[in-house]
């Protein structure tokens, strides 16, 4: 996680105001692609963590309750979006 972490400060660091048109085009999709990738790699252990129970087992009534609660996502993305888990 800390190398991820490391290239998103990298990443941060550019100046974005300062790239071509064209070149500001192909950042933007490179970066929706990664961020697909990595919403990818959160369903891998959202599924378990549903699966298992575990936020009921914590007094949620769901895992979409648990991710709204603790992780700040919008009630909509946390019950039926790319995090959607069992709406409960």
């Amino acid at each position: 996680m800390s190398e991820l972490r490391s290239a998103i400060d990298g990443f941060a660091a550019v100046d974005v105001g300062a790239l071509a048109d064209a070149a500001l085009g192909v950042e933007l999709a490179e970066l929706r692609v990664v961020i697909n990738r990595l919403e990818a790699q959160f369903e891998r252990p959202l599924a378990v963590f549903d699966a298992r129970g575990i936020a009921e087992r914590q007094g949620r009534l769901s895992t979409g309750g648990w991710l709204s609660q603790q992780l700040r996502l919008d009630p909509a993305d946390a019950t039926g979006g790319s995090a959607g888990a069992s709406a409960g």
